[in-house]
């Protein structure tokens, strides 16, 4: 065996935490903390609203190429629900969170999720002392979630609205996300 297989055969990536593992030794963690402050660095900077919309926005139109590629490969021949579990197993294992499917609403729907970026910005709030949020933070979940239900549906970018009605980063158990298709 090569080294390339070798390394390959120790390969692990843990989806509840995003971290990339060689057999017991981790070597990358997803960058919930580093977004996060990110995030507010905008939201000092531009207020809540335009940093929502640009963080949100950005995900959205960088996302949507690739996972258009991915998601009509892997999920030909399978019900919109079945291909959004894909999407969000895909988003699990690149360490994006855990999301599921609560239900349909015509052609829109409720989302739930632990986000990382929730987590994030617990941690950081207590390591750096920030102000208690009182606004939702996953902007980039919000992004990935109108551009699988986009995809999906065979929809132009931006014509899905995706609204975070309750946050984990104020200390409820999970994320809430209201898709509405515009």
């Amino acid at each position: 065996m090569g080294i390339r297989d070798e390394m390959i055969s120790i390969l692990k990536i843990n989806d509840e935490n995003g971290s990339v593992m060689f057999g017991p030794v981790t070597v990358a963690y997803h960058c919930d903390t580093f977004n996060t402050r990110i995030i507010k660095g905008f939201e000092d900077t531009l207020g809540y609203e335009h940093a929502r919309e640009l963080v949100l926005t950005t995900t959205e139109i960088s996302t949507y190429d690739p996972l258009s590629d991915m998601l009509n490969a892997k999920t030909q021949g399978m019900s919109f629900e079945d291909s959004l579990k894909v999407a969000f197993d895909f988003y699990r294992v690149i360490g994006c969170g855990s999301f599921e499917l609560v239900e349909l609403k015509g052609k829109g729907g409720k989302v739930k999720g632990v986000t990382f970026t929730a987590e994030g910005w617990l941690e950081n709030e207590t390591k750096w002392n920030w102000n208690a949020r009182k606004e939702p933070v996953c902007h980039v979940e919000a992004g990935l979630i109108a551009t699988v239900w986009e995809v999906l549906n065979k929809l132009p970018k931006g014509s899905v609205s995706v609204k975070e009605t309750g946050w984990k980063a104020v200390g409820n158990r999970e994320c809430i996300f209201e898709v509405e298709v515009t």
